[in-house]
């Protein structure tokens, strides 16, 4: 058994850390190249069919440009440079939105249980058939309603409430409250869920029975374990964020990150892209698992 302080321990450590680094590029680079397996591009007109020699070339053609992206010439389509400037702009602009819209649905979601937890058991019943009607909708058409209420009220008194679309602007109030919608849904049915969970447990009896007010045992008690809760959601509300944010930055005629996903013509562009999707998810994983950690220390 190797000491956790032994040099040997922190090598093989490093090592581990390497060889999982070099798969991980590998599979990305992989996941963007997988158009070159039903296509080829080394004739006059693309041929569709099955290449897996053109497929293994693109990987390592995808690989070497990506340890050589800094010396590639910028790639132009559908009229926009892509360049690494382009890049880190796009993506701090998508991501803020991303981030913004996260955060919002969290602070959300707990202000809407602790209103929940206000409420009458009939008026309880009518708030999650509200829930289970809003997340029948699909995002777009809630999207669609909220552009076409702005456009109304602008045609009908000339107030402009809200900028709608990103066309040599940057947005964000709009497309971040139509982003946030979906994760508050999913999160607030999965909040009230626990909430109706926790009420019939032990510890609430015997806090109230040592004197604690409700409010008291929910703000401290109930909330807390709610939050720890959601939390682990957090690795799915990301990817389903992701997906709606291509959808937002397509209607509001964002010129983001997410553009790069579905115009991309460069296997190297695209795996860079899929990399840095990958560190806000890596980033929250990992945050959330040691406050985890640290909440069950806590508790022992």
């Amino acid at each position: 058994m190797i000491e956790k302080s032994t040099p040997m321990y922190l090598a093989i450590t490093a090592l581990n850390l390497l060889l999982k680094l070099i798969v991980i590029v590998i599979s990305i680079c992989s996941i963007a190249s997988l158009p070159y397996l039903l296509t080829s591009s080394k004739v006059e007109e693309a041929a569709v069919g099955f290449f897996p020699v053109n497929y293994l070339q693109e990987v390592a053609a995808t690989v070497i440009g990506l340890l050589r992206f800094y010396e590639q010439e910028e790639t132009t389509f559908f009229g926009v440079r892509i360049d690494m400037g382009y890049m880190l702009e796009a993506y701090q602009y998508s991501m803020s939105l991303l981030l913004m819209s996260l955060g919002i649905a969290f602070m959300v979601v707990l202000i809407l249980t602790y209103l929940y937890h206000l409420l009458t058991y009939r008026m309880k019943k009518f708030a999650k058939w509200i829930l289970v009607f809003l997340d029948c909708i699909p995002d777009v058409i809630l999207i669609l309603i909220f552009q076409l209420s702005v456009i109304l009220l602008y045609k009908e008194t000339g107030f402009k409430l809200l900028q709608l679309y990103g066309i040599g602007n940057d947005v964000y109030l709009l497309p971040v409250i139509c982003l946030s919608i979906t994760p508050t849904v999913l999160l607030l049915k999965i909040s009230l869920r626990i909430h109706d969970d926790e009420q019939s447990k032990e510890y609430i009896d015997f806090a109230l029975s040592k004197g604690l007010s409700r409010q008291y045992v929910f703000l401290v008690h109930v909330l807390r374990n709610i939050f720890f809760s959601i939390t682990n959601h957090v690795g799915l509300i990301y990817w389903m964020m992701l997906s709606g944010l291509i959808v937002i930055e397509y209607l509001f005629v964002i010129q983001g990150f997410t553009m790069i996903l579905y115009r991309a013509n460069d296997s190297s562009i695209l795996a860079i892209a899929i990399m840095l999707f990958l560190i806000p998810y890596a980033l929250l994983q990992w945050i959330f698992s040691q406050i985890d950690k640290r909440r069950v220390n806590d508790e022992n």
